[in-house]
């Protein structure tokens, strides 16, 4: 396994080069997603340039839980298959010695009979299984309070269920290793793209500086930032859920290192950790986020409630220390599915609040999709279902 990269971002990013004026491909967004398709086209042997408004990695990317699953809940089948596809991509990658950053631990699921710290029952688990054809991709076990009695948890848990598949991404570790792999020149951040068009000559991508930028195929996948530049070639064509800024929070909080921490992801109603790569964890709980406004007040309380349901549930961590707190809002496409497809000749868009469940598998999909081969198991997945008429 490669060491992690280390370099800051600011090593990452470069100025553009005289050479890089046209390019085959730009990408616009250079979080998980955006990192995984430029990744996927330099070993293709595509040349692509990533543009993004913010240090890589550091907007929605980085208050993303950083969860590798394909819950049973995802409803319809042709999303939980989509997601199985994600976790299975990530599996080849790691296997093939590709992927360092993806940590296939398990996720344990647990059960509890009563209330953990503020946190609540949770009821899901194996049970709640709806395309029983599909559960042998992602096996889920179930577990009796005596299984996981070694596990030092909280003496609430009556059971779990145990998905050995699945795991954890350290973002920062795939994003910035990802963008390494470019040629120098071809990563402009932060540096935000404030138009797309199109015309007879192909996409053009207008910066910030001023400075146009032409290139034969263009992909945007910048998450919250997508929007402003799909409404200047589709007018009217919406694909994120309107409000979704006050209705989607993201949360999660990083912490100093920890004593007994679980090796695998955690999760229970009201609250999840999983380990860092330093020994320290990463705690949320989309849900109990999800419940505020960004603009709440109150949603400055929420990290410590989530602390103390984790030490609630884990009470052989020790002390906890927040060593940060990271809060934004997720990108939420409008029937809470992926998008991926084109927009019009020449532009692509990839949006999803699964990114780093589905960046490997949806990185080869678009590459193969400009390279002019559909790919049949993304028509579900099509930014037209949104268009009126």
């Amino acid at each position: 396994m490669s060491e992690p990269v280390t370099a800051a971002a600011s090593e990452v990013a470069t100025e553009l080069t005289e050479t890089a004026e046209q390019v085959d491909v730009i990408v616009i967004g250079a979080g998980v997603i955006g990192a995984a398709i430029a990744l996927e086209l330099r070993r293709g042997g595509v040349d692509c340039l990533v543009v993004d408004a913010h240090i890589p990695g550091r907007a929605v990317s980085e208050i993303s839980f950083a969860w590798v699953n394909a819950s049973t809940d995802k409803t319809p089948r042709s999303y939980r298959e989509l997601n199985l596809m994600g976790l299975e991509a990530h599996h080849r990658q790691h296997d093939a010695g590709e992927a360092p950053w993806f940590h296939p631990t398990g996720a344990l699921e647990v059960e509890t009979g009563g209330h953990l710290g503020a946190g609540s029952v949770y009821e899901g688990g194996a049970a709640d299984a709806k395309y029983d054809d599909l559960d042998g991709r992602a096996p889920a076990v179930s577990l009796t309070a005596a299984d996981l009695a070694d596990r030092e948890l909280s003496a609430e848990i009556t059971g779990g269920t145990l998905f050995p598949r699945e795991g954890w991404v350290d973002v920062g570790h795939q994003v910035h290793a990802s963008l390494a792999a470019l040629p120098a020149g071809r990563v402009l951040a932060p540096l935000a793209a404030t138009a797309v068009t199109t015309s007879t000559d192909g996409p053009s991508v207008t910066l910030a500086d001023g400075r146009v930028l032409r290139a034969r195929q263009v992909v945007i996948a910048n998450g919250n930032g997508a929007p402003a530049l799909i409404d200047g070639l589709c007018p009217g064509l919406s694909l994120l859920e309107d409000g979704a800024e006050s209705e989607h929070v993201g949360l999660s909080i990083e912490t100093f290192p920890l004593e007994n921490l679980p090796t695998s992801v955690l999760r229970s109603h009201g609250v999840s950790l999983r380990p860092t790569r330093d020994g320290g964890a990463v705690i949320a709980d989309h849900a109990t986020a999800a419940s505020f406004s960004l603009s709440d007040p109150e949603l400055l309380d929420l990290p410590a409630t989530l602390l103390a349901r984790a030490q609630a549930l884990v009470p052989q961590l020790g002390e906890i220390r927040a060593r940060s707190v990271r809060i934004g809002p997720r990108v939420w496409p409008r029937d809470g599915r992926t998008v991926c497809g084109w927009l019009t000749e020449g532009v692509y868009v990839v949006l999803t609040h699964s990114g780093v469940t589905l960046a490997p598998y949806l990185a080869q999909c678009v590459h193969q999709e400009l390279r002019g081969t559909d790919v049949p198991e993304l028509v579900d997945f099509r930014p037209y279902r949104f268009q009126k008429g």
